[in-house]
């Protein structure tokens, strides 16, 4: 699926794109009946690609979707503009010190939160 791109800035020759992304991810919904469903849903994930220009280099480093709320990857994009970063590894760094501290909830990954919610929109409407 094709990446939409919200916001580019400029920061210290690193050029820093936060995108939107449709990823599928299965679901669960229990409506404490008795009844289960589990089920793949299309749900909007946000990542940020960084290019380092090099001299006649250009070098691509890309997050993939890192979470469903934009808010979160909103800051981690500001976040990334406002340190000095030079390499690819620091803000490799950065990003997965941030996730990291995103999957710290009760579903442990930034994705299923936001999947339940719309199978669980799904579903009250088919009943």
């Amino acid at each position: 699926m094709n990446k939409e791109i919200l916001a580019s800035k400029n920061a210290g020759g690193i050029q820093y794109q936060i995108y939107r992304k449709k990823i599928t991810y299965l679901a669960d919904y229990d409506d404490y009946r008795g009844n289960a469903f589990q089920q793949e849903v299309i749900i909007n994930a946000y990542g940020i690609t960084a290019l380092l220009m090099i001299g006649q280099e250009t070098l691509k480093y890309d997050s993939g979707p890192l979470s469903a709320q934009n808010y979160e990857v909103n800051s981690l994009f500001h976040l990334l503009t406002r340190l000095d970063l030079c390499s690819v590894d620091e803000i490799r760094e950065t990003v997965w010190a941030e996730y990291v501290i995103w999957c710290r909830n009760p579903y442990r990954n930034p994705f299923s939160r936001k999947a339940n919610q719309v199978l669980r929109l799904q579903m009250r409407r088919q009943l």
